[in-house]
């Protein structure tokens, strides 16, 4: 139940965190309390929350004249309270059940409330694993590999992010079984506990979008537990249900040795595969050949509707003549990962997959099987 509360604070500050907290609620949750933000003041400290169950987060705000209490109240109402105001403070309060006060320099708002009576308490373990990252990491690690994830829900561990610890270093992986990428970051982890987590695609791009808010340089405490994946600094705890299920032993499917090896400018290579696109088929279907006697990379494609399309660019080549054909796109989402302005291509023969990694970087490869002809 709502009860009163007062707090002053920075009204930008406070602006932010709601931006940030709101990205959680669920504005169409058939419960109201999972619709709202909840702002309680308790302990000295001012906390705004919001759950959809999933992901839960809360953040703490600096503020002063404190007087404890809470209330739920829909995010999107406060941030259209306040965002038309100049002033640099903001004061909240609670007179009467049902609606709260913003004092601003000019002039004062009434805002209704929801209510809180069945909001959820937000989990918090304290017995896992744990190990600090820095934000740029961990937001490197997820983007790196998401855009391969399964959207499929028959097969929950394909529809997930998968991380766990190799050595020292913390490995982002991501498979639909078309395609599969692995990110990996050094962290110079020094413990010897083993780590292995399943994150649902949704909670991962709630817990990206909440992320790329914060400074990258800021470093982070992540903590696993058996059901439960937190990341927290001093202000900030976000928690999300992970799932129980075994990743497949992705590692036994990379082929090792290449017959046909190219490396090619990052930017050509795009070029010509996007021009492709426009012509593919409706399976997005293209053919890379890598021509070993004229050291050229040709991309084609054939549509009986829109048209056909040959281009060619040169590269560094070496091993046999080998072609493949693959969904555009595949190649694409993953050039994004890649951070050096030359790839390397990988072939593996006839009807064997293709790897794409960076010149140089070993951190990141990428997996892409064939199309059936």
């Amino acid at each position: 139940m709502q009860t009163n509360i007062s707090f002053t604070c920075d009204k930008n500050k406070l602006s932010k965190v709601v931006h940030m907290v709101m990205r959680v609620a669920n504005q169409s949750a058939t419960l109201e309390s999972l619709q709202g933000i909840f702002i309680e003041v308790v302990n000295s400290k001012t906390i705004i929350k919001a759950t959809n169950l999933e992901v839960g987060i809360e953040m703490t705000i600096p503020a002063t004249d404190m007087q404890d209490g809470a209330f739920l109240v829909n995010p999107k109402l406060l941030i259209d309270a306040i965002k038309y105001s100049d002033s640099n403070m903001i004061t909240i309060s609670s007179k009467k059940a049902g609606s709260i006060n913003i004092k601003l320099d000019n002039g004062n708002t009434i805002v209704k409330t929801l209510n809180d009576s069945d909001f959820p308490n937000i989990p918090k373990q304290n017995t896992g694993e744990k190990l600090d990252i820095k934000v740029k990491n961990i937001i490197n690690g997820i983007k790196s590999v998401l855009y391969a994830v399964s959207h499929s829900v028959i097969k929950p561990e394909l529809s997930s992010l998968y991380i766990w610890k190799d050595g020292q270093q913390l490995v982002f992986v991501a498979t639909d079984s078309f395609r599969l990428a692995e990110k990996k970051v050094n962290q110079n982890i020094i413990n010897t506990d083993d780590l292995s987590i399943l994150i649902p695609q949704k909670n991962t791009q709630d817990l990206l979008s909440i992320l790329e808010q914060l400074d990258e340089g800021d470093n982070i405490t992540v903590q696993v537990d058996n059901d439960q994946f937190s990341v927290y600094t001093d202000d900030m705890y976000i928690t999300l249900r992970t799932i129980d299920g075994a990743f497949p032993d992705y590692q036994k499917i990379i082929p090792k040795e290449a017959v046909t090896s190219v490396t090619v400018l990052k930017h050509d290579l795009s070029q010509i595969i996007k021009k492709a696109g426009v012509f593919s088929d409706k399976f997005n279907k293209i053919t890379i050949k890598a021509d070993a006697e004229n050291k050229l990379i040709t991309v084609s494609t054939v549509n009986g509707e829109a048209g056909e399309t040959v281009d060619s660019i040169t590269g560094v080549l070496e091993g046999e003549t080998v072609e493949i054909s693959l969904n555009h796109r595949f190649i694409i989402d993953c050039l994004q990962s890649v951070h050096s302005d030359s790839v390397v291509l990988s072939f593996f023969g006839q009807g064997k997959p293709l790897i794409v990694s960076g010149v140089g970087d070993k951190s990141f490869i990428y997996l892409v099987m064939p199309m059936n002809n």
